[in-house]
């Protein structure tokens, strides 16, 4: 979802597509500082290229995210009772999941890139981490409210793990 379309337009996928956006928009800072403040250490490239890897990959979440969303509101809206819903609201969790996922990737590396820079550029970093950490959150309260995740699925599990994960990052990256 770009930042000019209104909320309530046929592509809006709400919190799930803004998630995504901002894991893409935070790998995109941490490419960004890896590539020009940090290049005097020796993964600073690895750091650029794994997080436009992320960035490109939260596009497609953001995509695939809708396609889902605007399905599973379709299977609900029609209540075919021919077990669609189920089979399309599992996908539609799916969605949320990688995004908390990539969210915890991006985060870790913001605060690889945060021990390596400083000023202005260190604060990107750091900053970089803490939205990673927020759309984990945000990304694993949808897989948490899906109506096909129940108590013990192992999806509610990786979404914890994932948010768990991009707070520890974002912790490491406060400290440094």
């Amino acid at each position: 979802m770009g930042f000019t379309e209104r909320p309530g337009s046929a592509s809006t996928l709400g919190v799930g597509a803004a998630a995504a956006a901002t894991v893409g928009h935070a790998a995109a800072v941490v490419a960004e500082v890896a590539r020009s403040a940090c290049g005097s250490w020796s993964d600073a490239g690895g750091i650029a290229a794994q997080a436009r890897s992320r960035q490109q990959r939260c596009a497609e979440l953001a995509s695939e995210g809708a396609a889902a969303f605007a399905e599973a509101l379709e299977a609900l809206g029609a209540l075919d009772g021919g077990g669609r819903a189920g089979a399309v609201l599992d996908r539609a969790a799916g969605f949320p999941l990688a995004v908390a996922e990539a969210a915890a990737d991006v985060a870790e590396l913001a605060a690889e890139t945060a021990g390596r820079c400083s000023g202005n550029h260190h604060a990107d970093a750091v900053g970089a981490a803490l939205l990673a950490h927020g759309a984990a959150r945000a990304a694993a309260h949808l897989v948490a409210v899906n109506l096909a995740v129940q108590t013990g699925d192992e999806r509610l599990s990786r979404a914890q793990r994932a948010v768990e994960a991009a707070g520890d990052a974002a912790r490491r990256a406060l400290d440094t």
